[in-house]
């Protein structure tokens, strides 16, 4: 992983590396999820609303606000400069990840049910 000190690194990259640095990858994913997740729902609540309410091509980010999203990018940024996997690994990490969301999502919606 790249030198967070770096002058050669653009400020950007250099942030996303100190916030690695500061509270670790596990975290980075963790906001980077919660960050998706409230979107997803502000989504999904103005569809589940009206189906037509949202223009073709809108999707759960264009819901994020100014602050999320640059939150978003940071973290998102900070997840790519930590990836040392294989592309092997990382795909497994990737549906790892899915599955725990799509669990939660089923979680949230039974206890919305019950």
């Amino acid at each position: 992983m790249p030198n967070p000190g770096s002058d050669s690194l653009p400020i950007s990259e250099r942030e996303a590396l100190q916030l690695i640095n500061k509270i670790g990858v596990d975290e980075v994913h963790r906001r980077f999820d919660r960050l998706t997740d409230m979107a997803d729902a502000r989504y999904k609540e103005i569809v589940d609303a009206d189906p037509d309410a949202m223009p073709d091509g809108y999707t759960a980010f264009n819901l994020m606000n100014n602050d999320e999203k640059a939150e978003r990018y940071l973290l998102l940024l900070a997840i790519q400069l930590s990836n040392t996997d294989s592309p092997e690994r990382a795909h497994q990490r990737i549906i790892a990840r899915i599955k725990a969301r799509r669990e939660r999502h089923r979680q949230q919606k039974d206890f919305i049910l019950l």
